[in-house]
C-alpha cells in the first residue's frame, strides 16, 4: 500500500512540477514514480510532455508511443506526437498524428490551428486558411495562429484579409519579437504598411 501511495504522490508532484515549468525536477519525479511501478497512459504522456520541453525528442516520442499502446485514444498523446513531428518538419506524419488527435477532440481550436500550420508548410494554403480560421474563431487569444492565418491569406492572394489579420497580430502579440518582424515583412508583401 505504501508503494502505491508513494508512486501516486510522486506522479501528482511530477504533474505539478510540469505545470509550474520545473521540467528537470518533473522528469526526475515522474521517472521515480514510473520506477516504483506506476505504468499508465497518463504517466507516459507526462513523461513525453516533459522530455519534449527538455528537447529530448526521441524519448518524448517513445513515451508518447507507450501512452498510445496503453490507450490508443489518448488525444493528448496524439497531439504530442504531432507537435514532435512539427518540431522535426515531418509534415506528413505531423498531419497524420494531429488528425488522430482531432478524431478524439474534434472541437479543439489548438489542434485545428496546428493542422493549419502543417497544411501551410505542405503548400496547401487554402486548406490551411480554413483550419486556421476555425481555430482563430474559437479562441479568445489566438496568438501565433493569427500570424499563420495572415500568411495563409497572403499565399492565396487574399491581401486585404492578410493585412487585417497581420495588423491584429502585430497589435496583440506579446511573445517572441522575431514573429513581429516576420509579420511586418508579410504585411509589406500584402502591399500595405
Amino acid at each position: 500500500l505504501r508503494d502505491t501511495v508513494d508512486k501516486e504522490m510522486l506522479f501528482v508532484l511530477g504533474k505539478i512540477m510540469y505545470h509550474r515549468r520545473m521540467y528537470s525536477d518533473a522528469l526526475k519525479t515522474l521517472v521515480d514514480a514510473n520506477s516504483l511501478g506506476l505504468s499508465s497512459a497518463e504517466i507516459y504522456l507526462y513523461l513525453g510532455l516533459t522530455t519534449m520541453k527538455l528537447q529530448d525528442y526521441q524519448k518524448a516520442r517513445n513515451y508518447a508511443q507507450k501512452a498510445l499502446y496503453i490507450d490508443e485514444n489518448l488525444c493528448q498523446a496524439w497531439s504530442l506526437l504531432g507537435n514532435l513531428r512539427m518540431e522535426q518538419n515531418d509534415w506528413q506524419e505531423a498531419l497524420r498524428s494531429l488528425n488522430r488527435a482531432r478524431d478524439c477532440d474534434p472541437e479543439s481550436p489548438d489542434i485545428s490551428g496546428k493542422i493549419g500550420i502543417v497544411l501551410l508548410n505542405m503548400d496547401k494554403p487554402d486548406k490551411a486558411a480554413a483550419e486556421l480560421e476555425k481555430a482563430v474563431d474559437m479562441m479568445d487569444d489566438p496568438g501565433l495562429f493569427l500570424y499563420y492565418l495572415g500568411a495563409a491569406y497572403l499565399e492565396i492572394s487574399e491581401k486585404d484579409k492578410a493585412d487585417s489579420i497581420l495588423s491584429e497580430f502585430i497589435r496583440t502579440w506579446k511573445g517572441d519579437e522575431s514573429y513581429l518582424e516576420r509579420a511586418v515583412k508579410l504585411k509589406e508583401k500584402a502591399g500595405k504598411r
